[in-house]
Parts: C-alpha cells; sequence; structure tokens
C-alpha cells in the first residue's frame, strides 16, 4: 500500500475441501456462508473468469505430485446483515478417486474505510496520488499479492477430517 504497510481492510481465506468419494458440491455452499452472520448468501454476481487467468491453487498430493484447480468463477455477493464478498471458485479436480473444490473468499467490508483512511492520511501529507483510481486498484492488488504471498509461505492448515473429507484452510489473512 506504500503507506508505511498500513492495512487496507482486506481480509482473505482460501479452503480446499478433498472428498474421499468424489466432489461434494455442498462443499461449495461453504464458500457462500456469510463469515459474520452464518446464513446462506443467495445471488450476487456470478463471472466467467477466463480459462487462461491466473488465477490458479496448485496443491501437492501425498505423493508429491502437484495438482492445479484453475479459477472458474468469481461470485461477488452482499449478504443481509451487510457483509460484502467476492468470492473465487477453483476446479473442481479428481485426484484417485478424491474430489477436490477449494476457494478463496474476499471480504470487502474493511476496504472502503481503510483506503479513505490511508487517503486521508496522503492528504494530510500533501501526497495525494495524481490518479485516483490507479492508486485504487495498485493498491488493491498490491495488498491480495501480499495475501498471496503469505499463503505461499505458510501454506494451508488441516482443519477438520472424518472419514468422508478433509478441510484444509490458510485461515484469515489481513492486509
Amino acid at each position: 500500500m506504500r503507506l508505511d504497510k498500513e492495512r487496507c481492510g482486506l481480509r482473505m481465506l482460501t479452503e480446499i475441501v478433498i472428498n474421499r468419494s468424489g466432489v461434494n458440491y455442498d462443499d461449495v455452499l461453504l464458500a457462500c456462508t456469510c463469515r459474520n452472520c452464518n446464513k446462506l448468501m443467495l445471488g450476487g454476481t456470478l463471472t466467467a473468469i477466463p480459462e487462461d487467468s491466473s488465477f490458479r491453487i496448485i496443491i501437492k498430493a501425498p505423493d508429491g505430485v502437484p495438482s492445479t484447480l484453475k479459477g472458474t468463477e468469481l461470485l461477488s455477493v452482499t449478504c443481509n446483515c451487510g457483509a460484502s464478498y467476492n468470492i473465487i471458485f477453483y476446479g473442481p479436480s479428481y485426484y484417485n478417486g478424491a474430489g477436490i473444490v477449494a476457494y478463496t473468499i474476499i471480504q470487502l467490508d474493511g476496504v472502503e474505510e481503510g483506503l479513505s483512511d490511508a487517503l486521508d492520511y496522503m492528504r494530510r501529507r500533501e501526497a495525494e496520488p495524481a490518479d485516483l483510481d490507479r492508486w485504487l486498484v495498485e493498491t488493491l492488488a498490491d495488498e491480495f499479492n501480499s495475501a498471496i504471498k503469505i499463503v505461499n509461505e505458510k501454506g494451508v492448515t488441516l482443519v477438520a477430517e472424518d472419514w468422508t473429507e478433509s478441510k484444509y484452510s490458510t485461515g484469515w489473512i489481513e492486509e
């Protein structure tokens, strides 16, 4: 963000669900559950992600073979409680009969306030960006890339497991 690394309010969470009996599309509904009020968010705007986009997750299987899940759809949704999200869906994919679904949830609730505070700070120091739109895009891209770097360094953690499936998560990353 180029402001002594003050946070802009972006929160990200990536989860991977591996179901031993194949892809269970109910797992995708986990992504559509509001993280504030735990209600299912129906509706929103669904956009197809182009095949050649850079949205992808690489998962290394226990035998060391990497599997790439490409981003397929982007859902922009606002819950009735007011929380706003962009959700990137990856896959699904299959590995030795197991189904793999993954998604990245980007919570946008604090972004507007965080960017507004940063802009006010810059204005007080008479360092307002010449092109505000470009600054907004670059700032969000920088914060998103910082969060992705954290995911790549720390990886994912097993958060739930039973006889049918395993769920891995990065936990919330705040930028």
